[in-house]
């Protein structure tokens, strides 16, 4: 005589089997005080672009330091205009903060090697792709793709963090990559859009 299982008896089977895949928010939660997260930023900074004489704090980066206190599970999209600071943070400063705080090594793409490290992007810890949009269509034998779909796609299924930058709009991301790749941006990510003057020297 068999017994009975429950729900749990067969979620447990199905996901110890590999067949199911249990769904989790990849958390970040920098376990520190906003007034001193900011001086770690700034200094930040100050160590790895020689270029920035003298550091404004912008509107958005209050955003962004919002996130890094606790990102709710959620990935990040830094999107807008020119010269505000989206790609300085994406590269320098959220990776160097993840690995202080999460021993995780993180290495930021552009945009134009998501096709070539498309193998390492999937094994990645956390995903930091720069200049979403600037990427071509690729082109597979006829078969025209968006390589960026792929990787959305992929992190929503792997439950990964996913963190873009572009300066691209709302409708120019939904006309380039389609309702379903704006969709799961939605999903997995905060976004955080960045307005006004360029401080880019």
């Amino acid at each position: 005589m068999t017994t009975k299982k429950d729900t749990g008896e067969f979620c447990t089977e199905l996901i110890q089997q590999g067949i199911i895949k249990v769904a989790t928010k990849p958390k970040v939660a920098i376990p520190v005080e906003m007034a001193e997260l900011k001086k770690k930023i700034e200094e930040i900074i100050t160590l790895t672009d020689s270029t920035i004489t003298k550091f404004d704090w912008l509107w958005e980066y209050d955003i962004v330091c919002s996130w890094l206190l606790d990102n709710k599970g959620r990935g990040l999209i830094l999107l807008g205009d020119n010269g505000r600071g989206k790609s300085l943070f994406a590269t320098k400063v959220i990776p160097v903060l993840l690995k202080m705080h999460t021993g995780n090594t993180v290495r930021p793409i552009s945009s134009y090697q998501m096709q070539e490290e498309y193998d390492k992007i999937i094994r990645a810890p956390f995903v930091i792709i720069d200049d979403v949009g600037e990427e071509p269509t690729i082109n597979d034998f006829g078969n025209k793709y968006e390589i960026f779909s792929r990787v959305v796609d992929y992190c929503e299924k792997n439950s990964m963090l996913l963190i873009i930058t572009t300066n691209l709009t709302s409708k120019q991301i939904m006309a380039r990559y389609g309702v379903r790749t704006i969709d799961r941006l939605d999903k997995l990510c905060k976004v955080v859009i960045f307005t006004g003057q360029s401080y880019r020297k």
